[in-house]
């Protein structure tokens, strides 16, 4: 019907009637369309004959981001620990503040920090990019923790920014309790607040690169030790999925969690959330298929391409081959 009501519009912006052409399919030129609409933005229509896939993760969630559309979701507004989702505040919060050249001296002992780590060496000297790397590629939470007492002296006066910044960008039911994802009764989010702290950091085109990147190695300023850093994300190098990258999230109470942005045959981009999952990665992709199948999106009529001759295709009910 949208695209039917987009033929028409078309055919008598240019003073044509659609009855004047014979057969089943027409075919439309022009170098100066009359009006164009970009696909990315336009609302997804969901077949209503495919029925949600049964997933046994806690929280989730599947959102198009150029339309702003949330495709499939279960308990998205029920707080959980979020694991090392966190790190991606952490980064936003460093990057707000900080250059990524700025020399970074550790002053923490690995030793004391639980959990994932790259292993840092205490007093070995850093840039803050190539800590946030070792942050968000392989999770490093000695990394997560240098740059935060960096940034405020203390990782508990960071968490205040943290929180602040959670503020700013309308995470109403998200509270920070630490920089690196600890379960704490005050590490909260959900899976809406998660989504929406995922489009805030993909506004960091550093962020959005490094959370692409599926191996790196980082070498302390004077050049004489080595980090290798290697993805926590499982999709990164499966060939079969457009996987752009995001976050993954294990602690005993968050369990297996992972947010992930995948894009589809046509450009979409989804971000999928999966909180406490038996199998993380392969649920992210049960509800990124289903909503590719389950969804079809409007095309636009005509792109706007100015002075370049425009072919489209169109069967005489309206829809497009």
């Amino acid at each position: 019907m949208l695209q039917q009501f987009f033929l028409t519009l078309f055919f008598s912006t240019i003073g044509t009637s659609a009855a004047d052409f014979q057969g089943s399919i027409l075919t439309i030129e022009t170098e100066k369309p009359a009006f164009s609409l970009d696909s990315a933005t336009l609302k997804p229509v969901k077949n209503p004959t495919y029925i949600a896939p049964v997933i046994h993760a806690s929280s989730a969630l599947a959102f198009d981001i150029g339309s702003e559309t949330i495709l499939y979701e279960k308990n998205i507004h029920e707080p959980r620990n979020m694991g090392s989702i966190t790190k991606l505040m952490t980064a936003m919060v460093i990057l707000d503040n900080h250059g990524l050249d700025e020399i970074v001296t550790i002053s923490l002992d690995p030793n004391q920090i639980a959990g994932s780590k790259v292993w840092l060496y205490k007093n070995e000297q850093l840039t803050v990019a190539d800590l946030l790397e070792a942050a968000l590629i392989p999770s490093g939470n000695d990394a997560a923790v240098a740059l935060a007492t960096f940034d405020a002296g203390s990782e508990v006066l960071f968490v205040d920014k943290m929180n602040k910044k959670a503020e700013e960008i309308g995470l109403s039911q998200t509270h920070f309790g630490n920089s690196t994802g600890f379960d704490s009764f005050n590490n909260v989010s959900t899976a809406y607040d998660i989504m929406q702290l995922a489009r805030s950091a993909l506004t960091y085109d550093f962020i959005k690169k490094t959370v692409a990147t599926s191996e790196k190695t980082i070498r302390s300023h004077n050049g004489k030790i080595a980090h290798k850093l290697e993805t926590t994300n499982e999709l990164l190098n499966n060939t079969a999925y457009r996987v752009k990258g995001m976050k993954t999230g294990t602690t005993p109470g968050a369990g297996p969690s992972f947010v992930g942005l995948i894009e589809d045959d046509f450009g979409h981009e989804i971000l999928t959330v999966i909180l406490n999952s038996p199998d993380r990665f392969q649920e992210t992709k049960v509800i990124f298929e289903w909503t590719v199948q389950a969804y079809r999106w409007p095309h636009p009529l005509v792109p706007l391409k100015g002075g370049t001759p425009i072919h489209r295709k169109w069967r005489r009910d309206g829809t497009s081959p």
